[in-house]
């Protein structure tokens, strides 16, 4: 009799833990809006969706192998306290945070083998030793690595939108580095100069298998009056029909936010006027995670300098670093 008890309790357990691996858990992506000391036990995220005490933060840097597992004590807001080990390292505004209900959704090894979206016990599986991150693909039915990878945007695929004052727009090379730049020269005005660029980096058009971008950095050179302030950076979207013999209907004049962005680099520099040919740089990231899994879209990435007196500006930008996550095929 205590052998029967014995294996229905042993049957009811593995049935649990079968539903329990059954049920799709999904990590969260956000990142930290302020630089951690290795030190502190406090770090601000540019989202606290999904955060709670108890839950499970592993932030890693962009070309890190492996980030920090802690455990989350305390949330205030997007303040978030946690129990870190000793010798934890730093980490810098834009470091990337996966956040799991609990620490049992991170990994200590790879998935091998073949998988299925609905069956898989957590999205993406992130393996805390190695840093790397996996995710089950629907198409091969097989789990795919996510690697760093980064993407150039040429000067060529932005330009400017003033507000009240004029500006000319032009590519040339300058200074002694001889650098292409799209070259905004405004008239003596104040007002906005808005750059405007479109981004379409290398990406599956597959939900399970599209790249996620993860920040983008931003080098500006500015000569003769320095802008007197930086706006807040925008990012959209703009889809394209689907070519087909009826009836389209055409994609919409103003793109559709596409989430917070978040200004992480330095906010005061830009004020400096730089020699032609050299730049300063600026990092953005989005709030949460966005996946450029969309045929047919492009992405839109804005940023206005203000210029509050009546004073000429002339402004560089050599292009834009877009920082992304892909599976090792793309």
């Amino acid at each position: 009799m205590k052998t029967k008890n014995l294996f229905s309790i042993l049957i009811l357990a593995a049935l649990m833990a079968a539903l329990s691996f059954a049920q799709q858990n999904t990590v969260l992506r956000t990142t930290l809006s302020a630089a951690a000391t290795s030190t502190d036990r406090t770090v601000t995220v540019a989202s606290a969706t999904g955060i709670s005490v108890g839950s499970a933060l592993y932030i890693v840097e962009s070309g890190q192998v492996k980030g920090e597992l802690s455990r989350v004590t305390s949330v205030t807001g997007t303040i978030i306290g946690l129990s870190r080990v000793q010798r934890s390292p730093a980490h810098a505004s834009g470091a990337q945070v996966l956040v799991a209900t609990t620490a049992s959704w991170f990994q200590t090894t790879d998935p091998i083998g073949s998988c299925t979206t609905a069956s898989s016990f957590v999205t993406p599986w992130v393996n805390t030793v190695s840093g790397r991150i996996s995710t089950c693909d629907a198409v091969t039915g097989t789990w795919v690595a996510y690697y760093d990878r980064v993407f150039f945007v040429p000067p060529t695929q932005c330009t400017t939108a003033p507000t009240t004052s004029t500006v000319t727009n032009t590519y040339p090379q300058v200074g002694a580095s001889t650098v292409f730049v799209l070259n905004a020269t405004t008239n003596a005005a104040a007002g906005t100069t808005t750059l405007v660029c479109n981004i379409l980096i290398p990406s599956a058009v597959t939900a399970t298998r599209g790249a996620i971008l993860k920040d983008i950095t931003v080098a500006v050179g500015s000569q003769t009056t320095a802008p007197t302030s930086i706006g807040t950076a925008t990012m959209g979207t703009i889809s394209f029909p689907t070519p087909v013999a009826t009836t389209q209907t055409a994609s919409t004049v103003t793109p559709v936010t596409a989430g917070t962005v978040t200004q992480l680099g330095p906010t005061t520099t830009v004020l400096t006027v730089t020699t032609a040919g050299a730049f300063l740089t600026f990092k953005y990231s989005l709030a949460t995670a966005l996946s450029l899994s969309t045929d047919l879209q492009i992405l839109q990435f804005t940023v206005p300098y203000l210029q509050s007196a009546a004073a000429a500006m002339t402004l560089n930008w050599p292009g834009l670093w877009v920082h992304y996550i892909a599976p090792a095929e793309l």
